[in-house]
């Protein structure tokens, strides 16, 4: 055969091969590929075990990068899961590189998907819906038909407009976020991740960077840590997550460490669903380990506002409150100074609710200590509490710090679970120094005191501080000893030195009456009686001296303190005469001590205390008429009448009179 014919032969099967593969083409590109849906989605419910629908157009575009064009596939759940789709698809976009086929790779130019409705669900027994039981095949590595292996690579994933949720079998919670977009990259199916990432959760735009495990990783069962850098930015807030998750396909145990800082309180408000605004600035780092349910921090390093906060806690997250215990500490606690948000008041005590909703957040179980405590103008220092708090009830079962010198001890209890929420507090006051309290408020250096005593009340209605005053019961006692008033407008009579000063004030429905309450100086003794109506807000005291010594007793003239508790004022009984006008009993105790003193004992101190001690000086001239009597002169209903004591003449045996008659009736 001549070289000629044998390359017509060729030219002629080449001829008839090219119009072979351009009809085999033609004929492909002609074909309706949505008459192939039902085999596909019988593959597809092989592979997965679950049903899959395809509703929309299955379309192939030919070439050497043939491209794939679906829409509208429906993904079943599994069956334990909730009753609706895993995954609703909108539209789906792949482009394959066919040459890639010759040498046992499928490399995917790009995969990207725009609108995607994907539920992402634990069954808290160590399942996810996104493992699925279809045919046990390793997707790392499938059979061609020529028996080679076949090893998807996707280099470029793109994800438009995916709503996420995920549901936590264990905790039943849920979390739903609205992802704009979301862009994978990977060299290939065994390679990290590089994840960038958009999406928007309570209209706070969210930007997330990461670095991950692989996809082989991520699906797969091998159970090895999946490695996750994680930062997450919003306007004013920055997240770090940096660590592994332990069985990603399933158990998701985490192992990681958390790093977070906070300016933009509006943005946190958001996130959190509750309202932060108080708060400025917060960095927070901790270490956390845990799956399901259960997760324990540890290394909490938390700053916010000039508070630290560091320990260890535990979280248990069984039940829908979550509960945390463990043990915290603070160097610093500064507590912020708040103004009132509504019109100031003309009452102390309102009809306001008071708010006891953060009691029902979660349960407690803490040990707390802080080493000073900014409470301006207090400074407190080495709290100690054990807080317990239990469906909405909270319970201090043992608290100690130190204020003034002194030390606080007691028990507090607030049952916020109640209709009407209960209050119970039983509080013992050791060497309080009182004059430091009062210097602290800035009243001047007035006294030196230091006063022990004990606090046992208990309010059945809490719901305002109104309700709070007048459901109040329980008892008040204090007492204090060789004190002194420094005041040199008393000096030399013999006032300044406080021998004692002791007290009971049983309360009842917010009335506190002066059973007993005795000041004792080396000059005279003076008695307190009458009651501080809480829920009325007035005062009804009368200050009843009896001087020890014949150079005062002309002096000793009872003393009222009436008014409201806003504005107390001081009068005098002989004449009812305004000796001046106090500031808040309740802050400035020791200035109405002084005012009382400066009363009873200086006779220029205001005009009208003068006239009225001038008259008490005086003789009477109708001293034998018996229809009129000074001494005798009623007190008014609403003060009850003055009890004094007598004087022996001897001022150690005077105070044990004092002492002695205590607490009887």
């Amino acid at each position: 055969m001549k070289v000629a014919t044998v390359f017509k032969i060729i030219g002629a099967l080449a001829v008839l091969a090219i119009a072979a593969v351009v009809a085999t083409i033609g004929i492909l590109q002609s074909i309706d590929f949505n008459n192939f849906k039902a085999e596909v989605e019988a593959m597809a419910a092989e592979a997965t075990g679950r049903d899959v629908t395809i509703e929309g157009d299955l379309d192939l575009v030919l070439s050497l990068t043939p491209s794939l064009n679906m829409s509208g596939v429906r993904l079943g759940n599994a069956e334990w899961g909730v009753k609706k789709p895993m995954m609703v698809l909108q539209n789906l976009k792949a482009k394959v590189d066919l040459q890639s086929l010759l040498s046992g790779k499928l490399n995917v130019d790009y995969f990207v998907i725009d609108g995607l409705t994907l539920i992402l669900q634990t069954d808290g027994k160590g399942r996810a819906n996104w493992e699925f039981e279809g045919q046990e095949a390793d997707v790392a590595a499938t059979k061609s038909s020529t028996g080679l292996d076949i090893v998807p690579q996707v280099q470029d994933i793109r994800l438009n407009n995916i709503d996420l949720t995920y549901i936590d079998g264990a905790s039943k919670r849920r979390f739903h976020v609205l992802l704009d977009k979301i862009n994978v990259q990977a060299e290939t199916y065994d390679s990290p991740m590089a994840i960038q990432m958009q999406a928007t959760y309570n209209a706070v735009i969210l930007n997330v960077n990461s670095n991950l495990g692989s996809l082989k990783h991520l699906i797969g069962k091998e159970g090895k840590v999946f490695p996750v850098d994680l930062d997450i930015q919003a306007k004013g807030l920055s997240l770090n997550v940096k660590g592994g998750v332990e069985q990603p396909s399933a158990g998701m145990t985490v192992n990681a460490r958390i790093q977070a800082n906070v300016s933009n309180m509006s943005t946190l408000s958001k996130l959190a669903e509750t309202d932060l605004s108080a708060l400025q600035n917060i960095k927070a780092g901790f270490d956390v380990f845990g799956s399901g349910t259960r997760y324990s921090l540890s290394a909490i390093d938390v700053l916010v506002d000039g508070t630290d906060l560091s320990g260890k806690l535990d979280i248990d997250l069984t039940n829908r409150r979550p509960r945390l215990s463990g043990t915290l500490s603070s160097q610093m606690v500064r507590v912020p100074e708040t103004s009132p948000k509504t019109k100031k008041s003309e009452k102390i005590f309102t009809t306001d609710p008071l708010e006891f909703d953060a009691l029902h957040l979660v349960d407690l179980d803490v040990s707390y200590a802080a080493k000073l405590i900014s409470l301006k103008p207090l400074l407190l220092s080495n709290l100690k509490a054990q807080v317990k708090l239990n469906k909405g009830r909270l319970d201090i079962k043992t608290f100690s710090v130190n204020l003034g010198g002194g030390a606080l001890l007691g028990a507090v209890k607030v049952d916020g679970a109640s209709k009407k929420p209960k209050l119970y507090a039983n509080l013992k006051i050791q060497n309080l120094d009182v004059g430091h309290l009062v210097e602290v408020f800035d009243f001047g250096d007035l006294l030196d005191l230091k006063l022990d005593g004990k606090v046992n009340v208990q309010a059945s209605n809490a719901s305002s501080t109104r309700a709070l005053v007048s459901s109040l019961n329980g008892d008040i006692e204090f007492s204090a000893k060789n004190g002194e008033i420094k005041d040199k407008a008393i000096e030399g009579l013999g006032v300044t030195v406080i021998s004692c000063l002791v007290g009971r004030l049983p309360i009842e429905n917010g009335d506190v009456v002066a059973k007993t309450v005795v000041l004792g100086t080396p000059a005279f003794d003076a008695t307190v009686t009458g009651n501080i109506d809480l829920p009325g807000e007035r005062l009804h005291l009368t200050i009843s001296p009896q001087a020890k010594t014949t150079s005062l007793s002309s002096f000793a003239v009872p003393v009222r303190l009436k008014g409201s508790l806003k504005e107390p004022y001081i009068g005098l009984d002989a004449g009812e005469v305004v000796a001046g006008t106090v500031g808040n009993v309740l802050k400035a105790p020791a200035g109405l001590v002084v005012d009382v003193l400066r009363a009873v004992t200086k006779t220029k101190y205001k005009d009208a205390c003068a006239e009225a001690l001038k008259k008490a000086k005086e003789p009477s001239s109708r001293q034998n008429t018996p229809e009129k009597k000074p001494e005798k002169k009623p007190e008014p209903k609403k003060d009850p009448p003055s009890k004094k004591l007598k004087s022996t003449g001897d001022p150690v045996k005077d105070l044990g009179n004092i002492y002695e008659g205590l607490f009887g009736k």
